[in-house]
């Protein structure tokens, strides 16, 4: 080996070995500052922070705060603006379970073999639903706001409906909130 190249690798070793002592060093002295109750803290509240995504912190906390505070008190719900939302539309098939009866099936919107519609009031919980006759349908989507959804899949629909509503109530007061869901009920 030519002297330059060993040299070479002797500064390259002492450089290594003294990036290496460095990190050994601020390793110590990580240690050191880690006992601090003040950098205790600030590791601790570091950890819990990272916990919560951005998502969590923003809107979305709001929308599960009001579904929480929702929840807590819907059962105590008597009163409501009465705008029901449609779940769809049902005929019960020949076959049937020993213990919950005929099995349903759901069927389109205007299928001649339906025999009920299901509905269920916004500001309730869904189990809360209402069956109501195909015969009797008419009459009650006359009489009632409905919403119909979008989607085939009504009742998560529903549960979005509801939590924008609840929402909206809180934030901008129960007349704007009936507007905007009702801005939703287009057939």
């Amino acid at each position: 080996m030519k002297p330059e190249m060993l040299e070479k690798i002797k500064r390259d070793y002492f450089k290594l070995k003294e990036e290496y002592q460095t990190n050994v060093d601020e390793l110590t002295r990580l240690k050191e500052l880690e006992k601090h109750p003040l950098v205790q803290e600030y590791l601790r509240l570091q950890q819990e922070i990272e916990e919560f995504s951005p998502k969590k912190i923003t809107e979305e906390h709001c929308l599960d705060f009001a579904s929480e505070a929702y929840a807590m008190n819907s059962h105590h719900i008597k009163e409501t603006n009465s705008i029901f939302v449609y779940l769809g539309t049902y005929m019960n098939s020949s076959s049937r379970d020993v213990l919950r009866g005929p099995e349903s099936i759901r069927v389109k919107y205007n299928d001649p073999t339906a025999e009920y519609r299901v509905y269920v009031d916004l500001e309730k919980q869904r189990i809360d639903t209402l069956e109501i006759a195909i015969q009797n349908c008419a009459l009650f989507e006359q009489t009632h706001r409905i919403i119909f959804p979008k989607s085939y899949n009504t009742v998560r629909e529903f549960y979005d409906l509801q939590n924008a509503f609840i929402l909206d109530a809180i934030k901008l007061g129960q007349e704007e909130a009936i507007k905007r869901v009702l801005a939703k009920s287009k057939k």
